[in-house]
């Protein structure tokens, strides 16, 4: 698969990131889920130990426990891979505490073609987001907003 090709390339020259910053990525993300090592040994299927050895970067990770470890925490491979080789940590761990919502609506902005639409789109949602009562006027869903 070309997914796993591209996984392993990145894992291969590793992006600059070490063990301990790949540990400290997977603990930050499974804090922020609140969930403790034992449940994400048990969804991964390996014990806590292992997970506190991958946190601690005492142990390395492959791409596989990369992959069963990124669905686990409900985040993509990529999240463990900064996008270019100068991305810090900290910006790497901005992008992980997004919730699922935040990531597409993110995308969607990215999509849009042209300055004046990207323009209307934020300019939408921050009206939106200080207004209730239009918020409750265009939401589909019922009851959510109120």
């Amino acid at each position: 698969m070309a997914l796993d090709f591209y996984c392993n390339l990145l894992y291969s020259i590793n992006m600059g990131r070490d063990n301990n910053q790949i540990g400290q990525l997977i603990r930050e993300i499974r804090k922020s889920r609140h969930m403790s090592q034992m449940k994400l040994a048990d969804l991964v299927g390996v014990s806590y130990q292992q997970i506190q050895k991958y946190e601690k970067g005492a142990s390395s990770i492959s791409v596989d426990r990369l992959k069963q470890l990124s669905k686990a925490l409900d985040v993509t491979i990529f999240t463990f891979f900064p996008a270019e080789k100068k991305g810090s940590l900290k910006e790497s761990k901005l992008a992980v505490k997004m919730s699922k919502e935040e990531q597409v609506i993110l995308e969607n902005f990215r999509n849009i073609k042209g300055k004046k639409a990207r323009t209307g789109f934020f300019e939408f949602s921050r009206l939106i987001a200080k207004n209730k009562k239009l918020l409750r006027q265009i939401c589909p869903l019922k009851d959510c907003c109120r």
